[in-house]
């Protein structure tokens, strides 16, 4: 086909463009408005795809309780500007407008209905009832059946089911971690100490390796540097050119660190330490802010949830609560007499599942203060009665799904319910 986009003058929305065919006019490529009175930069391109798709006008999900994980592209019906909503399978929506204004929130579905909310700007909530007219999907509000819109493609970008296992290195490596922003995996490698290796989830190869080993690391929240601690030291590592940007040692050099994490904002690192303190470290340069004990015992896993929140896990089955900005001000709370092992934040908010040394998989709430746990269920039992080794746990923050494998069978499960999706008897080996 001769009929292309041809990028127009910008207009302050991003990359607008416009459509035209081309013709040949005295051996020259000329080009011709296929809308007339089409205005410059009355298109946008508002989303793209890798790789191959095939745009199918027949995309339309009539039950919209089955939206979750969908992209909804529409138009305006005057102006034929484009908007985009992408429906996160955790409730969350990104919606761009035609005018190319972003906003982030919210949604709820029913079978016929769906309804927004964007907490910072509640001028833009409201209900959409999408209905049949002359062959197309308006974009009907809820309360009047009014509409200016309409939907015109759908497609799946994210599936609540298993992922598909693959084995990405021949190497065993002794501990792993996602960055689910960019879909990079760091693993520590198990057979030549000293590098840590770094694959592309999606692509499914390596993509490089970083000098340096690591009891446990924490990516910084846009995905491009590494926290790592090991023994006494802790150092961040630059994740595109694999350069350790700084590296320092704890304030007492008889006491290792344990575990490390990067705050919210980026701009502190957490690390605690085998006596039950906690020190903070600024990213930037590396220097020593403060620390505080929090525990008697080791603290044997240390994460920050997206909104700031600090919880910590120690030996004696206890965990501490506290503010990214005050370490001093927390709160411990004594779960089980069983030593903790692992905690999770579960995607945006402060919900969190922690793991015991018995293989129990246990989910709770910051929010409830009385940290109160609310499901207790063991996946470490074999047919013999014999203990399963457990290898820890990943949530996918998008999906909510929770991988759990430990020697007998690799769990994909629900969030909260932490009922089974599937298993298998195949683990990647990483």
């Amino acid at each position: 086909s001769k009929e292309i986009c041809k990028l127009a003058k910008p207009l302050g929305r991003g990359m607008d463009w416009m459509t035209v065919t081309l013709s040949q006019q005295n051996g020259k490529t000329v080009y011709d408005l296929v809308t007339k009175d089409e205005r410059r930069g009355t298109s946008q391109l508002v989303y793209s795809f890798s790789g191959d798709l095939n745009i199918d006008k027949n995309s339309y999900v009539s039950d919209l309780s089955k939206w979750a994980g969908y992209l909804i592209v529409g138009r305006t019906l005057k102006d034929k500007e484009a908007w985009f909503a992408h429906l996160g399978m955790d409730g969350s929506v990104e919606f761009v407008f035609g005018s190319g204004k972003r906003a982030n929130g919210r949604y709820k579905l029913t079978t016929d209905t769906i309804c927004f909310t964007f907490p910072s700007q509640s001028n833009l909530n409201g209900c959409r009832k999408p209905l049949l007219k002359d062959g197309k999907v308006m974009w009907a509000r809820a309360e009047d059946g009014g509409y200016i819109s309409e939907v015109v493609f759908m497609k799946k970008t994210e599936s609540d089911g298993p992922r598909k296992i693959k084995q990405l290195s021949p190497d065993s490596h002794h501990m792993v971690l996602v960055d689910w922003k960019t879909e990079t995996i760091a693993a520590v490698n198990r057979k030549s100490p000293g590098s840590i290796d770094l694959y592309d989830a999606k692509a499914q190869m390596k993509i490089g390796a970083i000098s340096g080993y690591a009891r446990d690391m924490s990516f910084s929240p846009d995905g491009r540097k590494i926290a790592a601690n090991y023994k006494n030291r802790v150092w961040l590592i630059d994740v595109d050119t694999g350069l350790v940007d700084w590296s320092h040692t704890a304030p007492e050099a008889n006491l290792e660190f344990t575990e490390v994490a990067i705050s919210a904002d980026g701009q502190s690192i957490f690390v605690a330490q085998s006596d039950g303190h906690v020190a903070q470290f600024s990213a930037d340069d590396g220097q020593f802010v403060t620390r505080y004990k929090w525990s008697d015992k080791s603290i044997s896993d240390i994460k920050v949830s997206r909104i700031g929140t600090i919880l910590a896990i120690d030996d004696a089955g206890r965990m501490i609560v506290s503010g990214q900005d005050n370490l001093n001000r927390f709160k411990s709370h004594s779960v089980t007499d069983k030593s903790l092992t692992l905690v999770e934040f579960v995607g945006g908010s402060d919900n969190f599942l922690v793991l015991d040394v018995n293989g129990n998989l246990r989910a709770g709430s910051v929010e409830t203060q009385s940290q109160e746990i609310s499901i207790d269920r063991s996946f470490a039992s074999r047919k013999d009665g014999k203990k399963a080794h457990t290898y820890g746990f990943a949530i996918n923050p998008s999906t909510t799904e929770v991988f759990f494998p430990n020697s007998v069978s690799r769990y994909f499960l629900n969030y909260p319910s932490l009922t089974e999706i599937s298993k298998t008897s195949r683990l990647p080996n990483l």
